[in-house]
């Protein structure tokens, strides 16, 4: 049974999806590659029927919108934690909404990805990942991973993979990561049925 605080979301519905863009959140954060989940969740909410506008939650450190899809309610959401902690504030909001694992998409970036690929996969996912691994941790497996490439780096990587997370993407790669999130968009409405 539905708590009662569940009930009064005029938009919930059991059997809603919840896409989770992993980032840093802030003003210093916000163009790091690293940040490429907030870029998507950005990007599919501007394109999208808006029906609870973006709120942070301090209940579930995250910052949360609804929008339609498919004539169904999607729950986007941008944990405030940071990326190594991400998983609390999923945890929270799984809990609280009742979503089962398989009505999550976890939207991050890939640094073993090429500029301008995608993987979308409930199997698969990078083994460092930090904030992956803090949802994995708290949450468990079963959720479909949609990894976004960042790596635009040529010939020799001489930028540690720690630092080059933490740049910004150039005037020329935001077309191509444009480019990838209208594929991804495309993928994903034929899974949020």
């Amino acid at each position: 049974m539905l708590s009662y605080s569940v009930k009064m979301y005029s938009w919930y519905t059991s059997d809603m999806k919840l896409i989770v863009g992993l980032g840093n959140p802030g003003t210093l954060h916000e163009r790091d590659r690293h940040t490429v989940g907030f870029h998507f969740l950005d990007y599919i909410y501007s394109s999208s029927e808006i029906i609870q506008p973006w709120q942070n939650s301090i209940n579930h450190r995250a910052e949360l919108a609804v929008i339609k899809k498919n004539d169904l309610p999607v729950k986007l959401a941008k944990p405030q934690t940071y990326m190594n902690r991400s998983g609390v504030a999923v945890r929270s909001l799984i809990n609280f909404f009742q979503i089962p694992a398989k009505q999550v998409f976890l939207v991050y970036d890939d640094l073993d990805l090429p500029l301008g690929t995608f993987k979308i996969s409930s199997k698969s996912y990078p083994k460092i990942h930090n904030g992956v691994n803090s949802v994995l941790e708290q949450c468990g497996g079963g959720m479909t991973h949609v990894r976004i490439g960042i790596d635009g780096r040529d010939g020799e990587r001489v930028i540690p993979g720690e630092r080059y997370v933490l740049s910004s993407f150039r005037p020329e790669e935001r077309q191509v990561v444009k480019a990838v999130f209208d594929e991804i968009t495309s993928a994903l409405e034929k899974l949020l049925v």
